[in-house]
C-alpha cells in the first residue's frame, strides 16, 4: 500500500493521475499501471533498462516492454485500485494506492515436481512505485529491495539512486558499467578499423 499523504485532491489534483508500480521476479521486470480506470500489465526481461518518458517515468510503448499474456495474469493475481480518502497516518484525504499479487510457495521443491503456484518469488527484488500524470512530472515515491521470508514477515532495504532520491529502476552495478565502457570500446576499435 502507498499511502500518499502529500497527494491531497486541492494540493495536487487526483484525476488523470497513473501510478506505477515495478518490480523484478528472476530474469522478469514487471510493471501495473494503476488509474483510475484500472490495471495494465507489462513485462520485458530484466537485462534491459527500460527507456524513461518525456516526464521521467517508464516508457511503457517502447518495445521492450510486452503486455502480460493470459497465462501470466492468470498466475499473477494483481489486484490494484486507488481512491481519495483519509488513513491513520494522515486526517486529510490524500491519494492512497493499493496493489497486491500471488507468491510462488513451492520454494522448497523442485520447479519440475510443483506447477508454480504463484508469479513471484520470495526472493530478494527490486521494488519501486512512481506517481505521475497528464503535463505532471512523473516522482519516485520510493524504492527498495523486499524480501519475504517464511514467517510472514519482509524486509525492507532502501535503495536510493542519484541525489539520495528513489531509484525508477535498478541502477547498473559498477562492474556492468565497466563491462558496458569496454564493449562500447570494442564497437568503436571494430568500426575505426573499418574505415
Amino acid at each position: 500500500m502507498y499511502d500518499l499523504g502529500s497527494f491531497t485532491p486541492g494540493a495536487s489534483g487526483s484525476s488523470g493521475l497513473f501510478f506505477d508500480v515495478f518490480f523484478q521476479n528472476g530474469s522478469a521486470d514487471y510493471v501495473v499501471h494503476i488509474t483510475g480506470s484500472g490495471i495494465q500489465s507489462f513485462e520485458k526481461s530484466s537485462g534491459v533498462r527500460s527507456p524513461v518518458n518525456a516526464a521521467g517515468g517508464f516508457d511503457l510503448s517502447s518495445p521492450v516492454w510486452s503486455a502480460l499474456d493470459a497465462d501470466d495474469l492468470a498466475l499473477a493475481k494483481f489486484h490494484a485500485g486507488s481512491s481519495i480518502g483519509s488513513s491513520p497516518n494522515y486526517s486529510a484525504p490524500h491519494l492512497i494506492v493499493e496493489f497486491d499479487l500471488s507468491v510462488d510457495t513451492s520454494a522448497g521443491a523442485t520447479l519440475a515436481a510443483l506447477p508454480p503456484d504463484g508469479l513471484y518469488s520470495p526472493a530478494p527484488s527490486f521494488w519501486s512505485g512512481s506517481l505521475g500524470g497528464a503535463g505532471r512530472p512523473t516522482i519516485v515515491v520510493g524504492s527498495a529491495i523486499f524480501q519475504l521470508h517464511a514467517n510472514g514477515t519482509t524486509a525492507v532495504t532502501p535503495v536510493l539512486g542519484p541525489g539520495g532520491l528513489p531509484a525508477l529502476q535498478p541502477i547498473p552495478e559498477p562492474d556492468t558499467l565497466l563491462l558496458l565502457g569496454a564493449g562500447l570500446l570494442g564497437l568503436l576499435g571494430v568500426g575505426r578499423r573499418r574505415l
